[in-house]
């Protein structure tokens, strides 16, 4: 596909069918445990009727379809009967890393819903609700056999949502005594859930969107993070798709309002029911890395792709994954791979604690979390449920060219959202907005169900309360070293040797306190971190302007 005067970066724009289905399947593990599972009619669940999917799964996205945008003031009907079924989708729920011995709760489209590793070692999900006494039975635990096992009266739970155990008496081999299971499968690192039975056709059939490059070789998996978000997964893909906001909303985190150049060439190149791609040849920070290239591969991927290889030495992915856990909330799963000539760089890189790049992603999070989170409110107030974004928006520049294209989809594909369109019923749902402090949390809506930032945050814990006591000690030895110099200096107790020995001994021990103090301080900032975010935000705080390139 060539872009109408920039034909040599056409190359940029990658093929819709970026690998075929059986490369996809050797990375990818159906995780569907060890026994058979069972259908609907068997344990007696009724799973709900739905609409039938029509949307084209990724593999099967038609080519380039040369229709126009829709022009900005002109009309727009939201499809709010679309035959876009939001539950026939892959979702990431969480990185394998972060799901550990202990049933691991979440809520997908407004389901609770309960992930374990089962006795194989195999991810298993289901609804989040013991058929006994509809308790949650993520407050259980895993049975010493895989089972899940309920807190209340112990009923035990296969993957497949069959009962194994009653103690209390029963037919735990009755359908009633069945708990609702969903399709669950791992790849790439991620636990993957489609809100359809296990072992339901369409969940068999579908792949989920993992990321082709990851299952190539020299591609370095960094900066993988999650974070529950205060805003719609709408809202989200939105921020996240554009370019333009970069330089001025993450100033002095991982950009600068210097480097914001031309868009004017930012433009959507392809078209298609499951999505769009666009291109940036100029590309950010004017320039300096050459184009990028986006796609948003609905209902829940948008990445953008830097190829400089011959230019800088390195490829670049950044990839959001929209989580909808209910009207106003969402889980981000951002992966951000590398492909590096230098090998040593990869090296380097590598070292870098887990924990230490979630709180840097944190505070980048931050730089959006509490306009994004007020904006909703305008948005419905202003209409954008049933008017067209230029009816709302004020979007005079190309920059916005991703924006337009996505509302769009979202309003004529996919009814408006995940729950439907942002009006005043949606944002009734969504809840009253919330205060600086909630939406700057960084302890409930990452670090606290992180396995690297909870272990790191005990840990240093640790280390502040043993330099505390170090630095406490040195300081008293200080104290009295120091005394003693000085007193047989003046008395003549001890030979003057002895008094610039202590006198030594006493510096050594209060740069050794200093050094403590110094820890305690720097362990204290860190252990902040992952509670709450800071305010003002750095862009408030680090000077520099923007001025037009010459």
């Amino acid at each position: 596909m060539k872009l109408q005067g920039h034909a040599s970066v056409s190359a940029v724009v990658w093929p819709l069918s970026t690998r075929p289905r059986a490369a996809v399947a050797q990375g990818s593990r159906s995780l569907r445990g060890p026994w058979a599972p069972r259908g609907p009619e068997e344990c007696g669940r009724h799973m709900g009727r739905t609409r039938r999917v029509t949307v084209a799964t990724t593999a099967d996205i038609p080519q380039v379809v040369e229709r126009p945008p829709p022009a900005l003031d002109s009309p727009v009907e939201v499809s709010r009967a679309s035959s876009f079924d939001w539950k026939d989708h892959w979702y990431p729920i969480a990185f394998t890393k972060d799901i550990g011995s202990a049933p691991y709760p979440f809520t997908l489209l407004e389901e609770p819903i309960v992930l374990w590793r089962d006795g194989a070692g195999e991810y298993q999900c289901l609804a989040d609700s013991c058929p006994h006494r509809l308790v949650p039975l993520s407050e259980g635990r895993v049975a010493p056999d895989g089972t899940l096992q309920c807190a209340y009266h112990g009923w035990q739970f296969r993957g497949d949502g069959a009962c194994t155990l009653i103690p209390q008496g029963g037919h735990p081999a009755s359908p009633r005594a069945c708990a609702r299971s969903y399709a669950c499968r791992a790849a790439q690192g991620l636990v993957w859930v489609m809100l359809r039975p296990a072992g339901d056709a369409r969940a068999a059939a579908a792949l989920p969107p993992t990321l082709p490059e990851l299952d190539e070789g020299g591609w370095l998996a960094f900066g993988d993070m999650w974070r529950d978000l205060p805003y719609d997964a709408v809202t989200l893909i939105e921020n996240v798709i554009d370019a333009g906001h970069v330089p001025f909303t993450h100033h002095a985190t991982v950009s600068k309002r210097t480097s914001s150049g031309s868009f004017a060439d930012l433009a959507v190149t392809e078209r298609s029911e499951a999505g769009f791609r666009g291109l940036w040849p100029s590309g950010p920070r004017r320039g300096a890395l050459g184009p990028q290239a986006t796609e948003w591969r609905g209902p829940n991927l948008m990445r953008h792709t830097i190829e400089a290889q011959e230019t800088r030495g390195f490829s670049n992915i950044t990839a959001v994954y929209a989580v909808p856990i209910a009207p106003g909330r969402c889980r981000a799963i951002v992966r951000q791979p590398f492909k590096f000539k230098n090998r040593v760089i990869p090296a380097v890189m590598g070292l870098v604690p887990r924990f230490a790049t979630h709180l840097d992603a944190l505070k980048i999070l931050d730089d959006d979390v509490v306009f994004l989170h007020l904006q909703e409110e305008k948005v419905v107030k202003a209409g954008l449920a049933t008017k067209p974004p230029g009816q709302v928006y004020h979007m005079p520049g190309a920059s916005d060219a991703l924006v337009t294209a996505f509302r769009t989809w979202i309003q004529k594909m996919a009814g408006g959202g995940p729950f439907g369109a942002q009006d005043e019923g949606w944002l009734a749902r969504a809840g009253p907005r919330l205060g600086q402090t909630q939406l700057l949390d960084h302890w409930e809506s990452h670090c606290s169900r992180c396995e690297s930032c909870r272990t790191a945050e005990q840990r240093l814990k640790v280390v502040r309360g043993v330099a505390a006591a170090l630095g406490a000690l040195c300081g008293l030895a200080t104290l009295v070293v120091g005394g003693l110099a000085c007193v047989g200096a003046i008395d003549g107790i001890v030979s003057t040797f002895s008094s610039t020995s202590l006198a030594a001994v006493a510096g050594v021990t209060g740069m050794f306190c200093a050094a403590m103090g110094l820890l305690v301080a720097w362990t204290t900032n860190v252990l902040g971190r992952f509670h709450l975010g800071r305010h003002p935000l750095p862009r408030n705080l680090v000077p520099g302007e923007w001025q037009a390139a010459v």
